[in-house]
């Protein structure tokens, strides 16, 4: 014997109608076969007692795998009274058995390849860009300790209290030099002993110098090297090698002379 039952006689377009219309949240109302009254049943993707009005529950596809088509447990994604499927980064699709699955998406790999290589390029070179200002800075700073260091701010006082100073004596830019002497090249050593080394320059305007760089500098006497540089820069002898002029901003100041083709410094 089976049991066949239905809540009042009215079908559930009529039934929807009433106060006393029974079928709880998350529930469809059906109509039997026989033709009288209607019954109750939990939505797809709910569960529980429909006749409730909080009785259908939300059902959880993910924890049972039978109940979702996903590829992978681990990409399921449950949804109030469904769920969804993901794919794995890089990969596109619907990530279901029985639609389009995951594929490997090489078009976005492509472009996000290329993006984080042009995010790297930039990242580069602006760290470069960033570490060259920041090393130029600190050498500006450093020559201008060795300037003050070296006495070139007295010595620039006395070549601006003296008439044709231009001529008298010139205080290069340890760049100069450095273009010069093409960075202290040893091609451009013309003499080497106790004292220092000698090497030859080209300047801007052309003209051949000899740039006498020394190997230490007694900080006690710098007025006597500055007096002494003023004094011979403006001696013009013919046995004599004309000091041009120096260079304060390294370490050890230089000398500028200029070059003579037959003879040497140490002559």
């Amino acid at each position: 014997m089976v049991l066949d039952w239905t809540i009042g006689t009215e079908r559930c377009k009529y039934a929807q109608l009433k106060t006393d219309y029974i079928c709880g949240g998350n529930s469809t109302c059906d109509d039997p076969e026989n033709g009288y009254g209607y019954r109750c049943q939990c939505k797809k993707g709910y569960e529980g007692n429909p006749y409730l009005p909080l009785g259908c529950k939300d059902v959880n596809e993910c924890l049972n795998p039978n109940l979702n088509n996903c590829t992978s447990p681990k990409r399921c994604i449950n949804t109030e009274g469904n769920y969804t499927c993901s794919c794995p980064k890089w990969h596109s699709g619907d990530g279901r058995k029985d639609g389009e699955s995951c594929t490997l998406n090489l078009g976005l790999v492509n472009k996000t390849a290329i993006a984080s290589g042009v995010g790297f390029i930039v990242l580069l070179v602006s760290s470069s860009w960033m570490y060259l200002i920041i090393k130029q800075r600190k050498l500006i700073k450093l020559r201008e300790r060795f300037f003050r260091q070296n006495g070139g701010v007295i010595l620039s006082q006395q070549l601006s209290g003296q008439e044709n100073s231009v001529q008298i004596a010139k205080i290069f830019s340890a760049e100069e030099l450095k273009k010069a002497t093409n960075n202290y090249h040893e091609n451009s050593i013309i003499g080497e002993g106790g004292f220092g080394t000698v090497y030859k320059g080209v300047l801007s305007d052309k003209r051949d110098v000899a740039i006498k760089k020394a190997k230490l500098v007694d900080k006690s006497q710098i007025e006597q090297f500055i007096n002494e540089v003023l004094v011979l820069s403006q001696i013009n002898h013919i046995n004599v090698v004309k000091l041009l002029g120096c260079c304060m901003e390294t370490e050890v100041p230089l000398l500028v002379y200029e070059f003579i083709s037959n003879g040497t410094l140490f002559e």
